[in-house]
């Protein structure tokens, strides 16, 4: 499959591009739930734990890159 402006191929309805709208749209929306719900949590977690739980979640996502 050529990548150009000639090409006739389509994505679907959902798509803007290579862009997924749906995909897009819930990204943004889990992400601002996310960082409401984390705000609740700001200055009750200690440091060394989030560091901890950060790294190990850095690992699960590289492991799941690496895997896939």
């Amino acid at each position: 499959m050529a990548l150009s402006s000639t090409s006739t191929s389509s994505f679907g309805p959902w798509h803007l591009g290579y862009v997924d709208l749906r995909a897009a749209a819930a990204l943004v929306v889990d992400s601002w739930i996310g960082i409401r719900v984390a705000a609740l949590w700001i200055g009750r977690i200690p440091d060394r734990l989030h560091a901890k739980v950060y790294l190990a979640l850095l690992i699960v996502v590289f492991g799941a890159m690496a895997g896939g």
